[in-house]
């Protein structure tokens, strides 16, 4: 088995866990909200702290997983104002490829930056303030989607630069 076919195993499982616990977010936010709602307007009971929250953070995770399938796609939201600046393609393709490079830094950067969270969320062992859930459980789920976005976005770069000196 070559390199080639285990990073496309490795990708086929993470894009196969992304999306069932994505599924599996939307059908938990959708049951929470709905309990929420029924126990607090027909039955005129309160559920107690905190599980209000509940579905923010499966809401905050199933954001982050589905930036790591956008990521993945190159299917994220973008203004392109290029085209209406830069007549010649080369130039465009080349201004594309400057701006995907910088967005491999800063999401490299932001992993930097949300490991150190990581650790000092650990160290001084914060909580939620309604579920007293560790807040370093968040962190950890938005750092593996960081790296995975990093690690996407980088791939993307090196075949687009490669497609790009091929045709030239």
């Amino acid at each position: 088995m070559t390199y080639g076919q285990v990073f496309k195993k490795i990708d086929n499982l993470i894009v196969f866990i992304c999306r069932h616990l994505l599924g599996i977010a939307m059908v938990l936010i959708t049951i929470s909200v709905f309990v929420q709602v029924l126990i607090r307007y027909v039955f005129k009971k309160s559920m107690g702290a905190g599980i209000g929250e509940f579905p923010v953070y499966v809401m905050i995770c199933a954001v982050w997983l589905g930036g790591v399938l956008l990521s993945r796609a190159s299917d994220h939201i973008t203004i392109d104002l290029k085209e209406m600046f830069i007549r010649k393609k080369s130039v465009r393709k080349v201004v594309d490829n400057v701006l995907v490079l910088i967005v491999v830094l800063a999401t490299m950067l932001f992993t930097y930056l949300t490991f150190k969270y990581l650790l000092f969320s650990m160290q001084f062992s914060e909580v939620t303030p309604g579920l007293q859930m560790p807040i370093w459980y968040l962190v950890l789920i938005m750092l593996i989607c960081w790296i995975l976005i990093a690690l996407y976005f980088l791939s993307n770069l090196i075949r687009d630069v490669k497609k790009w000196k091929s045709s030239s």
